[in-house]
């Protein structure tokens, strides 16, 4: 794992707020922290799953995590901060192709490609989970040209978003990779919002399944 964070506590393991005995990860940033240290210097504080697993062409995916907004968390309508994402390319190499967002006071999630700059959709109301544990899970199996991808997201077991058939990674043949955290670009540019911004991040685990290889031929043939 790839740990970004301007302060040493901005990433910390702390005491589950509900469940006993169970440890979570705390993410944690504020806006008059010094960011240059960190990928392209914008405020952020990650985990990045960049060497365990690369999501590849012709694989299926299933990832599952919980994330927890404590009730200090303050909304902001005017900038969105990435609390996940799945990213292509380099640290700076642009937007991900799938990201799950917070703005203002509902969730948003994201799916991108080279052909289709952006598929977006507004989820539920980040109210009703505050000082709980939400349950995510993304099926997703990656495809540039679209004859096989799939793109679904359920919170709490209801799917909320779904793709198939459409592109949803980038051209550049590069494998892209899991990021968990806060990540608020524009923040300390366009002040808006909160100084401080902080989530929990509980279980994770994320399978991985790869295509036979009769049907990748013939998903290649269709393209």
């Amino acid at each position: 794992m790839v740990v970004q964070k301007a302060s040493l506590d901005d990433v910390a393991i702390v005491d589950d707020p509900i469940i006993h005995n169970r440890k979570a990860l705390r993410f944690r940033i504020s806006r008059d922290e010094d960011f240059s240290s960190v990928a392209n210097g914008y405020p952020r504080a990650e985990v990045s799953f960049s060497s365990p697993l690369r999501f590849e062409t012709a694989s299926r995916y299933v990832v599952k995590w919980q994330s927890f907004i404590p009730v200090s968390f303050t909304p902001d309508s005017r900038q969105s901060v990435v609390i996940m994402q799945i990213h292509q390319g380099g640290c700076c190499s642009g937007p991900p192709p799938i990201m799950l967002t917070i703005r203002g006071e509902r969730y948003e999630f994201a799916e991108r490609s080279s052909r289709i700059s952006v598929r977006e959709r507004q989820i539920s109301p980040t109210t009703d989970d505050i000082e709980k544990w939400v349950s995510w899970t993304l099926e997703y199996t990656p495809d540039p040209g679209g004859t096989f991808a799939r793109t679904v997201l359920l919170k709490d077991g209801v799917e909320v978003y779904s793709s198939f058939g459409l592109a949803n990674a980038y051209d550049d043949s590069q494998s892209s990779y899991l990021k968990i955290g806060l990540y608020k670009a524009g923040w300390k540019t366009e002040s808006s919002g909160p100084d401080r911004i902080e989530i929990l991040l509980g279980d994770m685990s994320i399978c991985q399944e790869t295509m036979p290889a009769k049907e990748v031929r013939s998903a290649t043939s269709r393209r």
